[in-house]
């Protein structure tokens, strides 16, 4: 199981896109939030995306790795794979 954790609660949060279309504005509050800073901020660019996926690290400090309680339906799941 990987969860991503905020150690920051102070951390700002921003609307998940920059759009100021009459349509968004008026939904905004029930859009996905991003952070401020990486992890928890999407730029949308290509080259900055590609650079993370290729050469970034999966153990960033906020991700948690566990493996699934015994008698769960994923360790279920694994035991059939």
């Amino acid at each position: 199981i990987v969860i991503a954790h905020n150690d920051d609660p102070d951390m700002p949060v921003e609307s998940f896109v920059d759009f100021s279309s009459g349509y968004f504005q008026r939904v905004i509050d029930q859009l996905p939030k991003q952070g401020a800073r990486k992890p928890w901020k999407l730029y949308q660019n290509f080259a900055k995306d590609l650079l993370a996926l290729r050469y970034g690290q999966v153990e960033d400090g906020v991700l948690r790795f566990s493996n699934p309680p015994a008698g769960s339906a994923a360790s279920k799941e694994m035991e059939v794979a």
